[in-house]
Protein backbone atom coordinates (compact mmCIF):
# COMPACT_ATOMS: atom_id res chain seq x y z
CA UNK A 1 0.00 0.00 0.00
CA UNK A 2 3.25 2.21 0.72
CA UNK A 3 4.08 1.66 -3.46
CA UNK A 4 0.41 2.49 -3.94
CA UNK A 5 0.39 5.79 -1.81
CA UNK A 6 3.61 7.57 -3.48
CA UNK A 7 5.31 6.65 -0.15
CA UNK A 8 8.75 4.67 0.43
CA UNK A 9 7.97 1.28 1.91
CA UNK A 10 11.61 0.39 3.58
CA UNK A 11 10.96 -2.88 2.40
CA UNK A 12 13.47 -3.74 0.25
CA UNK A 13 14.54 -2.96 -4.04
CA UNK A 14 17.24 -2.70 -5.92
CA UNK A 15 17.54 1.22 -4.54
CA UNK A 16 18.16 -0.18 -0.69
CA UNK A 17 19.95 -3.05 -1.93
CA UNK A 18 22.43 -0.50 -3.90
CA UNK A 19 24.56 0.48 -1.01
CA UNK A 20 24.81 -3.58 -0.08
CA UNK A 21 25.88 -4.37 -3.69
CA UNK A 22 28.60 -1.75 -3.42
CA UNK A 23 29.96 -3.04 -0.43
CA UNK A 24 30.45 -6.17 -1.30
CA UNK A 25 32.29 -5.02 -4.61
CA UNK A 26 34.22 -2.86 -1.98
CA UNK A 27 35.08 -6.59 -0.39
CA UNK A 28 36.35 -8.40 -3.63
CA UNK A 29 38.42 -7.12 -6.25
CA UNK A 30 36.75 -8.94 -8.71
CA UNK A 31 33.49 -9.86 -9.20
CA UNK A 32 30.09 -10.14 -11.17
CA UNK A 33 26.80 -8.94 -10.56
CA UNK A 34 23.74 -11.71 -11.93
CA UNK A 35 20.26 -12.23 -11.42
CA UNK A 36 18.50 -15.12 -11.91
CA UNK A 37 14.83 -14.13 -12.89
CA UNK A 38 11.30 -12.85 -12.13
CA UNK A 39 12.10 -8.81 -12.22
CA UNK A 40 9.29 -6.95 -13.94
CA UNK A 41 6.61 -8.50 -11.65
CA UNK A 42 5.64 -8.09 -8.24
CA UNK A 43 4.54 -5.32 -6.84
CA UNK A 44 2.45 -1.76 -7.77
CA UNK A 45 4.39 -0.46 -9.99
CA UNK A 46 5.23 -3.61 -12.20
CA UNK A 47 1.51 -3.67 -12.69
CA UNK A 48 0.68 -0.03 -13.73
CA UNK A 49 3.83 -0.39 -16.33
CA UNK A 50 1.96 -3.32 -17.90
CA UNK A 51 -1.66 -1.55 -18.10
CA UNK A 52 0.03 1.86 -19.01
CA UNK A 53 2.58 0.99 -21.24
CA UNK A 54 4.77 3.76 -20.25
CA UNK A 55 8.11 2.88 -20.67
CA UNK A 56 10.00 2.01 -24.04
CA UNK A 57 13.79 2.44 -25.27
CA UNK A 58 14.26 5.64 -24.54
CA UNK A 59 12.26 5.27 -21.38
CA UNK A 60 13.68 2.57 -19.82
CA UNK A 61 11.15 0.74 -17.46
CA UNK A 62 12.51 1.44 -13.75
CA UNK A 63 13.73 -2.18 -12.94
CA UNK A 64 16.19 -2.21 -16.22
CA UNK A 65 16.98 0.93 -15.29
CA UNK A 66 17.86 0.02 -12.24
CA UNK A 67 19.73 -2.85 -13.41
CA UNK A 68 21.70 -0.44 -15.86
CA UNK A 69 22.48 1.86 -13.87
CA UNK A 70 23.91 -0.77 -10.86
CA UNK A 71 25.68 -1.80 -13.65
CA UNK A 72 24.41 -5.74 -13.80
CA UNK A 73 26.72 -8.32 -15.91
CA UNK A 74 23.79 -10.78 -16.97
CA UNK A 75 20.22 -12.14 -16.12
CA UNK A 76 18.11 -14.89 -16.71
CA UNK A 77 14.32 -14.97 -17.17
CA UNK A 78 11.95 -16.32 -14.49
CA UNK A 79 8.44 -16.80 -14.59
CA UNK A 80 7.17 -14.17 -13.61
CA UNK A 81 8.69 -11.89 -16.41
CA UNK A 82 6.10 -13.57 -18.71
CA UNK A 83 2.75 -13.25 -16.63
CA UNK A 84 2.31 -9.85 -19.22
CA UNK A 85 2.87 -11.21 -21.95
CA UNK A 86 5.93 -11.92 -24.56
CA UNK A 87 5.82 -8.17 -26.63
CA UNK A 88 5.66 -6.79 -22.64
CA UNK A 89 9.01 -8.25 -22.43
CA UNK A 90 11.03 -7.65 -25.48
CA UNK A 91 9.88 -4.23 -25.15
CA UNK A 92 11.09 -4.04 -21.41
CA UNK A 93 14.28 -5.85 -22.24
CA UNK A 94 15.35 -3.44 -25.59
CA UNK A 95 16.91 -1.40 -22.85
CA UNK A 96 18.54 -3.83 -20.86
CA UNK A 97 22.59 -2.83 -21.05
CA UNK A 98 23.46 -6.97 -19.94
CA UNK A 99 21.99 -9.73 -21.54
CA UNK A 100 18.79 -11.45 -20.14
CA UNK A 101 19.25 -15.49 -21.03
CA UNK A 102 16.55 -18.77 -21.87
CA UNK A 103 17.65 -21.72 -22.75
CA UNK A 104 15.03 -23.66 -22.45
CA UNK A 105 11.80 -21.73 -23.78
CA UNK A 106 11.37 -22.09 -27.45
CA UNK A 107 9.81 -20.60 -30.37
CA UNK A 108 7.11 -22.44 -32.59
CA UNK A 109 9.02 -22.42 -35.36
CA UNK A 110 12.35 -22.61 -33.81
CA UNK A 111 14.71 -21.29 -31.81
CA UNK A 112 14.61 -19.71 -28.57
CA UNK A 113 12.69 -16.43 -27.49
CA UNK A 114 15.99 -14.99 -25.76
CA UNK A 115 19.62 -16.21 -26.64
CA UNK A 116 20.16 -19.09 -23.84
CA UNK A 117 24.27 -18.88 -23.16
CA UNK A 118 26.86 -16.48 -23.29
CA UNK A 119 30.52 -15.93 -22.42
CA UNK A 120 31.15 -13.09 -20.51
CA UNK A 121 35.06 -11.91 -21.20
CA UNK A 122 36.58 -9.77 -18.14
CA UNK A 123 39.87 -9.10 -16.84
CA UNK A 124 40.32 -9.51 -12.85
CA UNK A 125 42.77 -9.09 -10.55
CA UNK A 126 44.83 -12.13 -8.94
CA UNK A 127 45.90 -12.03 -5.14
CA UNK A 128 49.41 -11.17 -6.20
CA UNK A 129 47.35 -7.99 -8.23
CA UNK A 130 48.36 -8.90 -11.75
CA UNK A 131 45.39 -8.59 -14.35
CA UNK A 132 43.84 -12.11 -15.78
CA UNK A 133 42.00 -12.61 -18.75
CA UNK A 134 39.01 -14.65 -18.21
CA UNK A 135 35.80 -16.34 -19.67
CA UNK A 136 32.92 -17.06 -18.00
CA UNK A 137 30.28 -19.07 -19.56
CA UNK A 138 26.57 -18.46 -18.13
CA UNK A 139 23.44 -20.59 -19.13
CA UNK A 140 20.01 -19.60 -18.02
CA UNK A 141 17.13 -21.75 -17.28
CA UNK A 142 13.32 -21.22 -16.13
CA UNK A 143 10.66 -23.84 -14.35
CA UNK A 144 9.05 -25.88 -17.74
CA UNK A 145 5.94 -25.61 -15.88
CA UNK A 146 5.57 -21.73 -17.21
CA UNK A 147 4.11 -22.65 -20.20
CA UNK A 148 1.00 -23.81 -18.18
CA UNK A 149 1.18 -20.74 -15.95
CA UNK A 150 1.05 -18.33 -18.65
CA UNK A 151 -0.69 -20.61 -21.02
CA UNK A 152 -2.57 -17.00 -22.02
CA UNK A 153 0.74 -16.05 -22.93
CA UNK A 154 2.67 -18.80 -24.43
CA UNK A 155 0.35 -21.53 -25.57
CA UNK A 156 0.77 -22.16 -29.64
CA UNK A 157 3.40 -20.30 -29.87
CA UNK A 158 6.36 -21.33 -27.44
CA UNK A 159 7.28 -24.61 -25.73
CA UNK A 160 9.15 -25.30 -22.79
CA UNK A 161 12.49 -27.66 -22.46
CA UNK A 162 13.58 -29.37 -19.21
CA UNK A 163 15.83 -27.30 -17.31
CA UNK A 164 18.51 -30.32 -17.02
CA UNK A 165 18.85 -30.99 -20.15
CA UNK A 166 18.96 -27.54 -21.64
CA UNK A 167 21.83 -27.03 -19.18
CA UNK A 168 23.75 -30.09 -19.97
CA UNK A 169 23.23 -29.40 -23.62
CA UNK A 170 24.77 -26.02 -23.33
CA UNK A 171 28.07 -27.01 -21.18
CA UNK A 172 30.10 -28.09 -23.56
CA UNK A 173 28.61 -25.71 -25.85
CA UNK A 174 30.31 -23.04 -23.72
CA UNK A 175 33.51 -25.01 -22.85
CA UNK A 176 34.23 -25.10 -27.21
CA UNK A 177 33.67 -21.92 -26.93
CA UNK A 178 36.60 -20.98 -24.38
CA UNK A 179 34.93 -20.45 -21.23
CA UNK A 180 37.34 -21.20 -18.31
CA UNK A 181 34.24 -21.05 -15.63
CA UNK A 182 30.22 -21.86 -16.09
CA UNK A 183 27.73 -20.23 -13.76
CA UNK A 184 24.05 -21.60 -14.23
CA UNK A 185 21.69 -18.81 -13.46
CA UNK A 186 18.76 -21.23 -12.21
CA UNK A 187 15.22 -20.00 -11.95
CA UNK A 188 14.32 -22.75 -9.86
CA UNK A 189 14.51 -23.95 -5.87
CA UNK A 190 16.16 -27.05 -3.94
CA UNK A 191 14.65 -30.23 -4.38
CA UNK A 192 16.05 -33.97 -3.31
CA UNK A 193 13.84 -35.93 -5.94
CA UNK A 194 15.42 -36.09 -9.46
CA UNK A 195 12.26 -36.36 -11.93
CA UNK A 196 12.26 -35.29 -15.63
CA UNK A 197 11.24 -31.27 -15.74
CA UNK A 198 10.98 -30.57 -12.08
CA UNK A 199 10.36 -27.49 -11.06
CA UNK A 200 13.06 -27.31 -8.79
CA UNK A 201 16.00 -28.83 -10.33
CA UNK A 202 18.80 -25.91 -8.64
CA UNK A 203 20.73 -29.34 -7.06
CA UNK A 204 20.30 -31.74 -10.01
CA UNK A 205 21.68 -28.81 -12.08
CA UNK A 206 24.65 -28.19 -9.34
CA UNK A 207 25.73 -31.83 -9.87
CA UNK A 208 26.12 -31.59 -13.81
CA UNK A 209 30.03 -32.13 -14.63
CA UNK A 210 31.16 -28.83 -15.61
CA UNK A 211 28.58 -26.97 -13.69
CA UNK A 212 31.42 -24.94 -11.54
CA UNK A 213 28.58 -22.13 -9.68
CA UNK A 214 24.72 -21.86 -9.96
CA UNK A 215 22.58 -18.80 -8.94
CA UNK A 216 19.20 -20.11 -7.97
CA UNK A 217 15.87 -19.23 -6.30
CA UNK A 218 12.14 -19.37 -6.81
CA UNK A 219 11.15 -21.14 -3.66
CA UNK A 220 10.69 -17.78 -1.52
CA UNK A 221 12.63 -19.88 1.15
CA UNK A 222 16.06 -18.96 2.90
CA UNK A 223 19.27 -21.52 1.96
CA UNK A 224 20.99 -22.30 4.31
CA UNK A 225 18.31 -22.43 6.64
CA UNK A 226 15.87 -24.70 8.37
CA UNK A 227 13.57 -24.78 5.13
CA UNK A 228 16.20 -26.90 4.05
CA UNK A 229 17.09 -29.36 6.62
CA UNK A 230 17.04 -32.10 4.69
CA UNK A 231 19.00 -31.78 2.00
CA UNK A 232 23.32 -32.09 2.06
Amino acid sequence: MALVADEGSGAGGLVRLADLIAEARGEAASSLLLDNGDLLQGGALGDHLAATGGFGPDNPHPMIAAMNALGYDAAALGNHDLDYGVAFLQKALSAAAFPVLCANLFRGEGGTLLPGHRVLEREFTDDAGRAQPLRIGLVGVLPPQVTGWNHRHLAGRFTAGDCVAAVREAVPRLRRDGADLIVTLVHGGISARSASRQENAAAEIARLDGVDAVIAGHQHRLFPGPDFAGPD
